[in-house]
């Protein structure tokens, strides 16, 4: 089982999210972690885009 925990800043730029894909893609982690305290949200477009399929879960707690 792989774990992979990742603290990015900017992940709204196109750049970061293929830095996120090519690890995935490479590692193929169980498990991705991704903290970003600069989006205000995520949805499955961004979440697929970032793991490389529609087989995933996501969780995300929204700024208060």
């Amino acid at each position: 089982m792989k774990f992979i925990s990742y603290n990015i800043r900017g992940l709204g730029s196109l750049e970061k999210k293929k830095e996120i894909h090519k690890i995935v893609k490479y590692h193929r982690p169980w498990i991705l972690c991704v903290q970003e305290t600069k989006l205000e949200s995520i949805n499955d477009v961004l979440c697929a885009s970032l793991w490389g399929n529609q087989n995933f879960g996501f969780s995300y707690k929204p700024l208060t």
